[in-house]
């Protein structure tokens, strides 16, 4: 990653922690984009091609507070068509009125669901749930050992919620409770949610996703 700082103001923006759910996606498919603000500033988050060609602004000068943000990327460029295998960069520009900031990481569209690996009936007992009188189950079956991370996203597809994070699990069936609290412990607002089950190991990696409403 690089990043260029502005002037040396203690409330310069400053980009930190940026990273993606997945670095190797396959064609076609999604990618969340986290990144950490160290000021209120403009925000602009460009897809650049091997070159140098911006492809997608997904965000552009959008005003964000300080704090941990995370926009989603469809695998599409600015014609909506699928973009070709091959490598990209995400960019993340900050500024505001005392400074500017910039960072980038790699992504690779490919074969990210490699190997062996496999989340097999991955199902909720709700569709959509209260979380002040029920519980969601979420429920999956992997096939081989391996790390398994469960996040929860909003419909803004930021993360509200670390469930598992790379708790590692032998081949079998798993069921994961969430109370529709967020890491904060406040219950979640209502509305549309995404549960993501991403399993990894040294053979393989495996991504899906299930979606579930909260209505309280």
């Amino acid at each position: 990653n690089t990043s260029t700082g502005g002037t040396s103001s203690s409330d310069d923006p400053e980009i930190s922690s940026l990273y993606l759910s997945d670095y190797t996606i396959d064609r076609g498919d999604t990618v969340r984009i986290y990144y950490t603000l160290s000021e209120t500033a403009d925000v602009t988050v460009e897809i650049v091609n091997d070159e140098r060609e911006i492809i997608r602004t997904l965000i552009n000068d959008l005003s964000r507070t300080s704090g941990s943000h995370s926009v989603i990327w469809d695998g599409e460029d600015s014609d909506g068509d699928y973009v070709d295998n091959g490598e990209y960069t995400v960019r993340v520009e900050a500024v505001n009125n005392d400074g500017y900031d910039k960072d980038d990481v790699g992504l690779e569209i490919g074969d990210s669901n490699s190997g062996t690996l496999e989340i097999t009936s991955l199902a909720l007992n709700y569709d959509e749930f209260d979380p002040d009188n029920q519980t969601l189950r979420i429920t999956f079956k992997t096939d081989e050992t391996s790390d398994i991370t469960i996040r929860v996203f909003d419909d803004s597809d930021d993360e509200v919620r670390v469930l598992w994070d790379g708790v590692n699990k032998s081949a079998g069936t798993y069921t994961v409770l969430w109370d529709g609290e967020d890491d904060d412990g406040d219950q979640v607002y209502d509305g549309d949610y995404t549960i993501e089950v991403v399993a990894d190991n040294v053979d393989g990696h495996y991504k899906d996703s299930i979606e579930v409403s909260v209505n309280s």
